[in-house]
């Protein structure tokens, strides 16, 4: 329903747009810029491709918008493949919580540091040199183990299914 409210308004605005036109033999006052709004005329092919020009780029991105991509977010993301995973991840943050009440603050930090740089991918988990672990900026990062923890309990139950980055914004949704 909006979305054709939308359209109709846009086919209006395109058409009123339409009537504008270039007349070199009509005389009338101008503005400061040289131009005057009552010798405006535009030849009719132009006033074609420009309102083609004008739907297609209103009509192409509403009608994208409409329709619902197979690769949205969706909780119940893991039911049928690991259904134990939020109790398993859950269970590892509230023991780690348990015994170090810094463990949420920590875990917020980290998926904060994670999402960052280049979007949550969990590459703020690997170690090495080069990586963003390692960088000196994120020397102060902690609570790795906890993420490591419930990634390994997952790898036991599930294996190969759960993703470490969704490892990681499990544990800092379940920490807070």
């Amino acid at each position: 329903m909006q979305l054709n409210a939308v359209l109709n308004t846009t086919i209006q605005s395109a058409l009123s747009l339409s009537v504008l036109s270039i007349n070199p033999h009509q005389q009338s006052e101008t503005t400061t810029s040289g131009f005057s709004h009552s010798n405006l005329h535009l030849p009719s092919s132009f006033m074609n491709q420009s309102l083609m020009k004008l739907l297609l780029s209103t009509f192409v991105p509403l009608l994208l918008l409409s329709f619902r991509c197979a690769s949205q977010l969706s909780p119940d993301f893991y039911s049928l493949s690991c259904p134990t995973v939020e109790l398993l991840v859950r269970g590892t943050v509230r023991s780690a919580s348990d015994l170090d009440s810094t463990i949420p603050g920590k875990l917020l930090r980290l998926l904060f540091h994670d999402c960052l740089v280049q979007g949550c991918d969990g590459s703020v988990l690997i170690q090495g040199n080069g990586t963003e672990r390692s960088d000196p900026a994120n020397k102060s990062l902690g609570a790795f183990y906890v993420v490591e923890s419930a990634k390994r309990l997952l790898e036991m139950v599930c294996p190969g299914t759960v993703s470490c980055a969704d490892t990681l914004v499990l544990a800092a949704r379940d920490a807070v």
